[in-house]
């Protein structure tokens, strides 16, 4: 990991050469490690990052105030009023050097029951940080607070002004029903789903976003593309999930259903239904999509929650016994004359054995990912992403692992050497 320009690396034995032993504990460290990797990003978030943050959370909140102008009418005196007395307490605050209204007036609450802190616990909850009372980047977003606290209430007065004398709206068409059309148009199911996929769209694998446009182009084909997002109910959610649990398998390519409609095909009886497994991915898909929608306040909450089918996944995989490990142990001892009697069989399992990787992440090694710290002389292998057959199950597994001692000591090292 790098830390202030520096290339820093910790390096730990697992203490065993029992290769069962050694799995056990490569496993425990790995989980740790990742946790821990987790909270040194989190608190090595540059200042920028967390304005970001920040900006966005504000912005959120003033989208919310504005549309409910726009649906609800304009504030009243009382709300105007109140807004300005907010303000000339913001500017106090800002002047005297304070960050908020208990410092200003030297009142002795808990840090946990300020507004403030509640704000900035919503921060830190929605991005799913880990900042303490006190830390730096908390105090960061604590001073930034009422900066946008103050430029929120100035936009809601001169956005109410505007709603107030007519310019809100100068830019909006009046002739033929076009506005009612044009909001109409930014609430329905395509035009969310089709905002909601390109900025979704170079963030994943092509095949992955494939996959997440057709299961979301269900929904379009089932409601229609004019449905507004705003309708979206528990009620509608359920009859979703409904329909899906009745969907044919495989419905775009049987004979008896490939030419039919969604709804006529729901009804076609004898034919095999989506798995509860199919089901529960789709719903996956459309919790993500309203979550974006609700992120960019389109709606206000989330029918899909809580819609999954509980699902027991059956046919699992037997667990080695001891007698299968002594095998494989046995034969990993005989080298190439044993059932290992390749390299791939016998490198790729003693790696397994003695770092607790993946299989993937074992698979896509080169030898260029086994580096020595020029430093400590330890080798490791620099378990990464980087390069186009790689691929890790998520950023935080990004690490670098120690060779075993026990992998030198049988000529691993010569082995890369070798295939270099």
């Amino acid at each position: 990991m790098k830390h202030n320009g520096k290339t820093k690396r910790i390096s730990i034995s697992l203490g065993t050469r029992c290769p069962k032993q050694a799995l056990y504990l490569a496993k425990a460290l790995e989980y740790h490690s990742t946790e821990l990797i987790n909270r040194l990003d989190f608190a090595l978030m540059d200042y920028s990052e967390l304005m970001l943050l920040s900006k966005q959370y504000y912005a959120n909140i003033l989208n919310r105030r504005k549309e409910d102008i726009r649906k609800n009418g304009t504030l009243s005196k009382q709300q105007i009023t109140n807004i300005n007395n907010n303000i000339q307490q913001l500017n106090d605050i800002i002047e005297g050097g304070f960050d908020d209204i208990y410092e200003l007036y030297y009142l002795g609450d808990k840090q946990e029951d300020r507004h403030t802190h509640k704000s900035i616990k919503s921060i830190i909850d929605d991005n799913n940080l880990d900042f303490d009372i006190g830390s730096k980047e908390y105090n960061q977003l604590k001073s930034a607070q009422k900066y946008s606290l103050l430029d929120n209430s100035k936009e809601i007065l001169s956005y109410n002004k505007k709603a107030i004398d007519g310019s809100l709206w100068d830019n909006i068409p009046h002739n033929n029903g076009a506005t009612t059309h044009n909001h109409k148009l930014e609430y329905s199911l395509s035009h969310v789903i089709g905002k909601y996929l390109s900025e979704t769209k170079g963030t994943i694998k092509p095949s992955s976003y494939k996959d997440k446009k057709a299961c979301l182009d269900y929904i379009t084909e089932l409601l229609g593309k004019d449905y507004p997002i705003t309708k979206l109910d528990g009620a509608k959610a359920r009859y979703v999930k409904e329909c899906l649990i009745k969907t044919p398998k495989n419905r775009g390519k049987l004979a008896a259903t490939k030419h039919l409609t969604l709804t006529k095909q729901l009804n076609i009886t004898g034919l095999d239904r989506f798995s509860v497994a199919t089901v529960n991915k789709y719903i996956t898909y459309f919790i993500a999509l309203i979550d974006w929608a609700k992120n960019n306040s389109y709606v206000d909450k989330n029918p899909f929650v809580g819609m999954k089918l509980n699902y027991t996944k059956h046919g699992k995989r037997e667990v080695f016994n001891q007698r299968d490990l002594n095998l494989i142990f046995t034969e990993l001892d005989k080298g190439k004359d044993g059932l290992a009697n390749d390299d791939m069989k016998y490198w790729s399992t003693l790696i397994f054995l003695y770092t607790g990787a993946r299989r993937n992440e074992i698979a896509s090694l080169t030898p260029h990912d086994i580096i020595q710290d020029p430093a400590s002389k330890i080798w490791y292998f620099n378990i990464t992403d980087e390069g186009e057959t790689k691929q890790l199950k998520s950023k935080a597994a990004k690490r670098l692992v120690p060779v075993h001692s026990a992998l030198i000591e049988r000529g691993f090292l010569d082995y890369v050497t070798k295939v270099k």
